[in-house]
């Protein structure tokens, strides 16, 4: 057997003695790593138990339940909220109300018309009379803004009143069928002259808050070019209809049409597609950028198509409703 602590000159005693020394601070080590493992766990079972004794799972647990809690109020009012929307779309959401004396006995506006429509111009417009014999009621539907059965004076100004959605403030709104008819009368001579013929279409009685004025002028210098720059024998049709938020006017003309080039610069001021004709049929060149200024400030639109040789069509989109 080889001697190794004669062949490397050590005494076995130093040997025994290191590895005792070893062994000892190993065994400190391993004691100070389990206190400090026992410390660790005491202290995260104090952490996850929590100072009231919940624990974090519990409290994670609970939150969740929270969150999915809140999750299903929110599309229960989500819904609710989507149900009041579809419910409103068939409420009363515009009244119009006129008072009057029906049969000139009462001393006093006693009786009155009153008209409820939806946003789509739907419902019902009572008519509500007085005498010193008693109270008549009678109730007309309304259907498109229009009623089927003849309306009386007062009728007819409630249901202009709710269908500009102004209650008693019928002043702003204006009879744009009216105001239309009124036009191609006053330039129906001068469409006479070329035998040129003027139509309009109606869909619906239309009743918008609009500067009477300023879109007489605008409606005009396009029904006007239209007669002006037409054929012999051609046409002019205007056409109005509506819905629940806009009006729409469309002046369409079997005239000579504008080039591809110009379409772009027609509202321009002082622009003109054709000099030397312009000069033999009069004009400044304003009319269309005044047409364009006036609509604008209604917060419309229009828009033009048109042909060489074919026609040309003008679209108009304006709101019933004045936005400031």
């Amino acid at each position: 057997m080889i001697d190794f602590y004669g062949l490397f000159s050590v005494d076995a005693a130093y040997v025994f003695t290191g590895m005792a020394a070893v062994t000892l601070i190993s065994l400190i080590i391993a004691i100070i790593s389990i206190c400090k493992t026992s410390s660790m766990k005491k202290k995260y079972k104090e952490f996850m138990g929590g100072s009231d004794g919940t624990s974090i799972e519990e409290l994670i647990k609970g939150n969740l339940e929270d969150v999915n809690q809140i999750k299903k109020l929110s599309i229960e009012n989500e819904n609710n909220i989507k149900d009041i929307y579809e419910k409103m779309e068939y409420t009363f959401q515009k009244i119009g109300v006129v008072k009057y004396d029906a049969f000139h006995e009462m001393g006093g506006k006693l009786s009155f018309a009153l008209c409820m429509l939806d946003k789509l111009n739907n419902g019902y417009l009572v008519n509500v009379m007085h005498s010193n014999n008693g109270c008549f009621a009678y109730v007309k539907e309304i259907v498109d803004g229009q009623s089927y059965i003849e309306l009386g004076e007062e009728e007819q100004k409630a249901l202009d009143e709710a269908v500009a959605g102004r209650t008693g403030d019928a002043i702003l709104g204006k009879k744009v069928n009216e105001m239309l008819e009124n036009i191609l009368k006053r330039l129906n001579p001068i469409a006479s002259v070329k035998h040129v013929e003027l139509v309009l279409e109606s869909f619906r009685p239309v009743v918008a808050e609009i500067d009477e004025v300023k879109l007489s002028l605008a409606f005009s210098n396009l029904i006007e070019n239209g007669i002006k720059y037409n054929v012999e024998n051609g046409y002019v049709h205007v056409k109005l209809d509506a819905d629940h938020k806009y009006f729409f006017v469309t002046v369409t003309d079997s005239g000579i049409g504008i080039p591809e080039e110009s379409i772009d610069k027609i509202f321009e001021r002082f622009y003109r597609v054709d000099k030397s004709h312009s000069r033999e049929i009069g004009g400044t060149g304003l009319g269309l950028a005044i047409t364009r200024s006036a609509i604008v400030m209604h917060r419309g639109a229009i828009k033009v198509k048109s042909e060489e040789h074919k026609g040309t069509t003008f679209s108009v989109r304006i709101p019933l409703t004045y936005i400031a």
